[in-house]
Parts: C-alpha cells; structure tokens; sequence
C-alpha cells in the first residue's frame, strides 16, 4: 500500500499573533485576545476571524478579512491606557483597553542567572565531535541546512525516504553531519536514523559511496506522471520547486551522471520535457519542466533502486465536492506554543482556530476535511502525516507479454476509484498489455461497531477486528497428571490481567492512527493501526468460582467511571484482550 496525503497548513498572520488566552464577539466578528492587557512594545496586533471579505473597522481603520477567515490589524499604541474600538456598523461595536509601558518588565537575579544557565547548556549541546559512522535514515527522516535550531527545529531541506545510508563525519547531542556528496554537507537529527556500522575517516569517497545514473523515463502513470529515474542505490536527494518557468529541480546526491536514454512516452498532462546535467563530480541534476502554471502536487520515493517522482494532473473537474482536504494547524501541546504575542496570545490557538474555521467553509462547499489536531495536543511530524493517508492500493505490474489480471474487491470497500474513476464494488478484471502497467485502486474503510451474539459489539475496520490490550503476569504451571509429567518447556501457563479490561463502547465515535508497518506487522508494541474509541468501565464481573476469568456477559452494562479514550489494536497484535463489549446504557 502505497501512502500519499497532502494537506494545507494553518499558520499565523503575525509574529506576534498566536494563541488565544480569551475572545470575545462583533457580530460574526471575533477578536482574540492574550492573557495580558500590558505589554511594552507600542506596536500592538489586534487579531481574530470573522466571515471571508467581511469589513469592518478597528480605531476606524478599515479591516477586511481573508478568504481564510481571519484577520489582522497593527496599531500604534500611546503610553498609558488605549482603549480599541472595533465595529462592524452592523450590530455595534465592542471595546477594550491595552496598557502600553514604556518601563521595561524587570527581570531578577535569579532569572538573570537561570537565564545564562540555559544559554551555557545549550551552548554545550550544540559543540560538535568528529566521528566515522555510517547511518540509514528511518521513515519521515529530513536535512536540515544548518546545525543552528530554535523554535521550529532548523531550517529544513526536505524529507528523505526510509533506507538511504549516508556517511556522518561529525556530530552533537542532537544532530549528525552527513556528507551529501564529496564536498557538500547536511545535517540530521540522531533520532531520524539509525547507525549501521563505522566506515575509514580515510577511505576514498568518490571511490566507495558514488554510483552511477542509468536511464529514465517519464510517462502518464492514471492520476499523476511519473518520472522514473534509473540510480545504482538510494541515496539522498534535494528538491525544490520553481516557477516562471514551472519546474521542479532534483539533485542526486553520490550520484555520477551516466544517463544516455531519458524517454519521453505520449499522453503526458504534467511533464513537458526533462533535462539532465553534472553540476559536480559526484551530482547529478535532473530538472522537469512543466506544463501547468500552478503546482497540484507531487511526491517522491524509491522503488528499487529507482527514484519515483509523481507529478498530479490538473483535476478534470474543479470544485470542492466530494474532495477530501488535510488541514495542519500548526504547533499544538505543552511544549510547542508557537511565537508568543506581547499580550500572551499563542500561535498554537490561533492556527487551530483558523483550521476550524477553514474547516467549516470548505466543508459548506461540500468538501471532506481532516484535521491533523482538533484541540491542544502535541503531535510529531508522522502523527501529522499519518492523519492524512488514503486508501490507496498501487500495482505495478511489468510484463513481458499480455495476460489477464484480476484483483479481489472486499465487500467492506466503499466508493471505490480505479485509477480515478468511480467503479461498482465486485472483482475487477484487466486486460495487461506487454510493459510497465500501473492500477491505483482506492476506497473508504471506516470502524463500525458490528453486532454479535450476546448483544455485544466487536469494533472492525475493512477486514480487522480490533481488541482491548491487557497487561498480564505470566504463571507457569508444572504438574503430573496420569503418570506425565508437565515440566518446562512443555508445561501450562496462565496469563493473568494486570490492567483494566472491564469495559464498554460509551457510543460510535473513533480516532484512527496509522503507525505504519513495521518489521514486525503484528506487534502489540508498534501496531500498524490503533483506533481510539470513547469507552466505560463496568461491573463485567468474574465467572464462580475463577478469581480472574470473565463472565461470559457482563454483569451490568451501566458504566462505573467517566469517559476514557481507550486504545483499542488489531486483534492478532494483542495476546491478551477483552474484543467483544456491550454498548452502554446511561448513567
């Protein structure tokens, strides 16, 4: 299964203009304001949400909001108080105060000192040391430009596939410097890789870690063009995307140029040609040009030893319906607030506001909208991703001479697309011609509470069940029974709970994250897909006379605690689990 998203980020208006403390309404006009009313810059951003195009004024200063729905306004400030005005000329207005000091906040000693604390451990951290390792990135790995960070981490480069190994030559407490390329470096955090041995300070780069290009073609791949660029291994890679003219710029990294054939095949959308060039000894540059003005997306992986580049057609139909859109609002948790206004206004409220916001006028045109986060949670960067990714199922099928293929449809998949095109739920047939044929087959999936006997309910999605995990102790029982003698390894056990398995679905609402599959798809550490659902504590009670085996029904099925996201995983990833439960009746 191939994994694929694409979302629109939510991002403040203004430095200074992040997460609301508290908000108060104009009408459909809503002005967010910090947890403070003094602040001691005399530019001061007033900042909120309100109906796309709406006008309206701030100290009688025109204000139109974006077709995102917000809005942003910078005001000169007086020292003392400022009373702001904001009215609509509609349903009235609504003031409050701002105290601008021009007395800078005193910082303690004690601050002072904590402060130079700070700064001499991360000084510290940020030292770096030689050393001669060679590391493989995992999956969602990036570069970063520098080994400065703040905020946000480092100015990014971009994201690199899972299994490209570098050579890293330096490093600090957080980051590896790795070679690009003989004379060009990066920089990677430690927690984006893993180490795969040691390599010789002196060996021969160009000699050991170059490989050659080979041929490449670019064809109409249904959805999307792809370019297919021959590499004698996965090595890493950085793109950008320009405009005027409309191309995207890929440079192969320990890549020699050595491509004689770039074959352009008929029908492409995208791609209008491709050239390749040597912009070093050990760097090849490969730059499509394109046909659309405006980019609809592409992304880029490995299969193989082939870099795969998939560049979106124009939709043949340009409207919202039926189309489903991510949105990341950015920041989010404890820990990632965002740039902090002088008043105490949070970038992290601000662009959560702004995708709910977002959220309800594209889902007016009729639109499907994922969030990334709904409420202030921290999540990584695959969290985010992983919000975003389709059903999609891709084959790839080279063949040397025609043959019938046909592919199996579960009656679980719903809407089903064949290479874009609506098609009824059965078995699907296809007539495969000699050379490279590629079916993308993508549907909807979604967890339903299915009813079983007992009036219980089992959670499935397509084809998993999904189970309550439980904590156990692990007995062994040795024993002799009719003259046999049950002694390890050939003895019983007894698995016996150590958390929680009481409970109930507390009604049919889900959260679903994918973890991706691992070395080991049905681990109940990693589980390639969890789904959290709203779940109760009941009195199941035990079946007499056992002091740790269930009843077969529960005993009662009114809850005893409050509301619990529970985690529930695939049914084979867990070894001890409660999968069958009642729906609850109220309290």
């Amino acid at each position: 299964m191939k994994r694929s998203f694409s979302f629109l980020a939510a991002v403040a208006m203004v430095a200074a203009a992040s997460v609301s403390a508290s908000a108060f309404n104009v009408g459909n006009i809503v002005v967010k304001r910090g947890i403070v009313d003094t602040v001691y810059k005399a530019k001061h951003q007033v900042v909120g949400l309100a109906d796309p195009g709406a006008e309206f004024t701030v100290n009688g200063n025109k204000v139109k909001a974006y077709k995102t729905g917000t809005w942003g306004i910078e005001l000169q400030l007086k020292e003392g108080e400022n009373l702001i005005k904001v009215a609509d000329g509609k349903t009235g207005s609504a003031t409050f105060k701002v105290f601008y000091s021009t007395t800078p906040k005193a910082v303690s000693q004690q601050e002072k000192e904590a402060a130079a604390a700070r700064a001499a451990a991360e000084a510290e951290k940020a030292k770096f040391y030689p050393t001669s390792l060679k590391v493989v990135t995992k999956q969602y790995s990036y570069l970063n430009y520098g080994a400065g960070t703040d905020r946000l981490g480092g100015a990014k480069i971009n994201f690199l596939p899972e299994g490209i190994e570098m050579y890293a030559d330096a490093e600090n407490e957080n980051l590896y410097r790795v070679k690009l390329s003989q004379n060009r470096y990066a920089y990677i955090p430690k927690s984006q890789v893993e180490i795969k041995g040691k390599y010789s300070p002196y060996s021969d780069f160009m000699q050991d870690n170059v490989v050659l290009s080979g041929s490449s073609s670019v064809y109409n791949a249904g959805e999307y063009d792809r370019v297919s660029i021959g590499v004698g291994g996965k090595k890493p890679y950085i793109v950008k995307e320009y405009t005027d003219p409309h191309k995207i710029v890929v440079d192969l990294y320990g890549v020699q140029c050595n491509s004689n054939w770039l074959t352009h095949k008929s029908g492409l959308k995208s791609v209008d040609h491709i050239d390749v060039e040597s912009i070093d000894s050990d760097i090849t540059r490969y730059t499509i040009y394109l046909k659309t003005k405006s980019s609809w997306g592409f992304s880029m992986d490995y299969s193989g030893n082939n870099l795969n580049i998939d560049i979106k057609h124009v939709p043949s139909q340009l409207y919202l319906k039926n189309l489903t859109i991510g949105i990341d609002a950015g920041h989010g948790g404890p820990q990632s607030n965002g740039a902090v206004g002088l008043s105490g206004l949070k970038e992290k409220d601000m662009t959560l506001d702004m995708a709910h916001t977002l959220k309800s006028i594209l889902e007016k045109q009729g639109a499907k909208v994922v969030l990334s986060r709904d409420s202030d949670v921290g999540m990584t960067i695959r969290e985010r991703q992983d919000k975003f990714i389709e059903n999609k199922m891709h084959y790839y099928i080279d063949a040397d001479k025609n043959f019938d293929f046909e592919i199996r449809i579960p009656s679980f998949a719903k809407n089903l697309k064949v290479n874009g095109e609506n098609k009824e739920a059965k078995n699907l047939e296809f007539k495969i011609n000699p050379g490279k044929t590629e079916i993308v087959i993508e549907f909807e999936a979604t967890p339903y509470l299915k009813n079983r006997p007992n009036n219980l309910y089992v959670l499935q999605m397509g084809s998993l069940l999904f189970s309550v995990p439980i904590e156990y102790e692990k007995v062994m029982k040795e024993y002799v029974k009719k003259g046999v003698e049950r002694k390890f390894p050939y003895c019983d056990y007894q698995f016996i709970p150590k958390s929680s398995w009481n409970y109930g679905f507390s009604d049919c609402s889900f959260e679903i994250d994918f973890n991706g599959i691992g070395d080991i798809p049905f681990s109940q550490k990693n589980p390639p897909v969890a789904i959290k659902a709203n779940m109760q504590q009941i009195d199941w009670g035990l079946k007499f006379p056992y002091k740790s085996v269930a009843r077969k029904t529960p005993k009662s099925t009114k809850p005893i605690s409050e509301v619990q996201k529970i985690e529930l995983i695939p049914y084979g990833c867990s070894k001890l689990r409660m999968t069958e439960m009642p729906i609850l009746k109220a309290k």
